[in-house]
């Protein structure tokens, strides 16, 4: 794991950039003695493993399409290679 941001508007979540160039979603449940995480979804944000997540980033709401849902979340990630992708859950 490179880096861990909080949603910025939903606090049960966060995502995870890896150092094998994946991006993953958990959140988190509240009101138990001890907090649970719960893995949402994991996916490949780079096509080479080789090439780790290095910072993760939550957009801004006003940069997500219109058509979009309203739980619908978008964030930027760089790589270790140089490169920013931006993706839209």
């Amino acid at each position: 794991m490179f880096d861990l941001k909080f949603h910025p508007w939903k606090k049960h979540l966060f995502g995870v950039a890896g150092s094998n160039g994946s991006v993953s979603l958990y959140s988190i449940s509240s009101g138990a003695e001890h907090p649970e995480f719960k893995l949402l979804w994991k996916f490949d944000a780079h096509e080479t493993p080789d090439k780790g997540a290095l910072f993760l980033a939550w957009t801004p709401r006003s940069w997500l399409p219109r058509s979009g849902g309203e739980d619908e979340d978008g964030f930027a990630v760089t790589f270790a290679d140089g490169r920013t992708s931006m993706f839209t859950t």
